[in-house]
């Protein structure tokens, strides 16, 4: 399944439907582009991208109207489970050096956001974040991510978050992954050859991890 959904990433850059360049386009390239309305689709964190949509419309720092929808990953039988990766955002987990005095810091910092309803919405609607707390109202003035929120909670139920509990070589994984895209952007591999040089890659950096 993942050599298909790479393939027809692949495909849609051959057809020059997505932007010049795919293969070195950074995320913050994709975010303009797309608040300035020249892409109409950004796979991306869709909540993100609709809370700063409505906030710079009413600053007046992008045209409107805009109007932004969230939909779920798409499933090649197009009758999957409504599926989303989001990234668990808020709570960290400290290293603990068995100092008193910092585990109770931790404690009451890290109880303050789940407690302070005041405190919560403030950050979640700074992130552009998918309230978990039942009864939690944020986006009140804020209709179209408000929209969203409640499409998008429904996606959540099936996610998989992808970055919350990551091995601490996890970023020598993410490093070897994009240049094997960038190889199938080009046309330099397919996309079989292309995930199999990576699976082979991460597995070695796990085993070294892992002794």
């Amino acid at each position: 399944e993942a050599v298909k959904g790479l393939d027809l990433l692949a495909g849609m850059v051959k057809e020059g439907i997505v932007m010049p360049g795919a293969a070195t386009l950074k995320d913050e390239d994709s975010n303009t582009l797309f608040f300035n309305k020249k892409i109409v689709v950004e796979m991306t964190s869709g909540m993100w991208n609709a809370a700063q949509v409505e906030a710079q419309v009413k600053e007046g720092k992008i045209q409107g109207p805009f109007d932004v929808e969230v939909y779920e990953f798409p499933s090649f039988d197009g009758k999957s489970p409504k599926k989303a990766g989001y990234t668990p955002t808020g709570i960290c987990i400290f290293k603990n050096t068995n100092d008193a005095d910092k585990i109770n810091a931790t404690k009451e910092y890290a109880l303050s956001f789940l407690k302070n309803d005041s405190l919560l919405g403030e950050f979640i609607t700074n992130a552009g974040q998918v309230p978990i707390r039942p009864g939690l109202e944020i986006y009140k003035d804020s209709p179209m991510t408000a929209r969203e929120a409640v499409r998008s909670s429904e996606f959540l139920k099936n996610a998989d978050p992808w970055w919350g509990a990551q091995k601490p070589y996890w970023a020598e994984i993410r490093a070897i992954f994009y240049p094997e895209i960038q190889a199938v952007f080009t046309n330099t591999k397919t996309s079989q050859k292309a995930l199999e040089d990576f699976v082979t890659k991460a597995n070695d950096i796990v085993s070294k991890n892992e002794k």
